[in-house]
């Protein structure tokens, strides 16, 4: 008794900061559905452009950044069931989706847009250029995966740890490696 009742007092801190998180995130414009477990997660700008659906976990130290010139349309999509594990960075310009049930593991970084590099101009001044990624339901992502623009996740699909994804992958698939290549069947 006295073992629980002391783990309930020293988690109490963090509830209550993941409750005033989640409150903070609302008033600002995000979109944040019930029962979502929200830790210390950073969302440097734009707020607004942020939809997280029912039951989603944000572990320690998520940053979700949303740049660029807002649309209407949300450019961060996290749906229900989904847990994004610490130290993760989604960086959005057009749209990141994730879908629902994923797993997502600690240190990866999932970016929609690189840089337009052109002779003569620094790379300060040079453009973002932006495809949508969109990870379908049940996707298992590794510790310390890179997906990169563009890149279509499929159903059921697990990305081993450490991976660089820069092409789809087929629904089902295991991949892994630098570049992520396919190694299998998830059964």
């Amino acid at each position: 008794m006295q073992s629980t009742l002391t783990n309930r007092i020293i988690r109490l801190p963090g509830f209550l900061h993941g409750k005033l998180r989640v409150a903070a995130l609302r008033m600002a414009g995000a979109h944040v559905g019930s029962r979502c477990w929200i830790r210390d997660v950073d969302v440097p700008c734009d707020p607004w452009d942020l939809w997280i659906d029912d039951r989603v976990s944000l572990d320690n130290r998520v940053v979700l950044c949303l740049n660029g010139e807002s649309t209407g349309q949300p450019k961060i999509v996290i749906h229900a069931g989904t847990y994004i594990n610490r130290y993760t960075v989604i960086d959005a310009v057009v749209r990141v989706q994730i879908g629902h049930d994923c797993l997502i593991g600690p240190h990866c970084y999932i970016g929609d847009h690189d840089r337009d590099v052109q002779p003569g101009v620094p790379l300060t001044q040079s453009r973002l250029r932006g495809e949508p990624i969109i990870v379908g339901d049940n996707v298992w992502i590794g510790a310390g995966v890179v997906i990169t623009k563009g890149v279509k996740i499929g159903d059921g699909a697990i990305l081993g740890a450490g991976a660089v994804v820069t092409k789809d992958v087929d629904p089902g698939a295991k991949v892994a490696g630098v570049p992520a290549r396919r190694i299998g069947e998830n059964n």
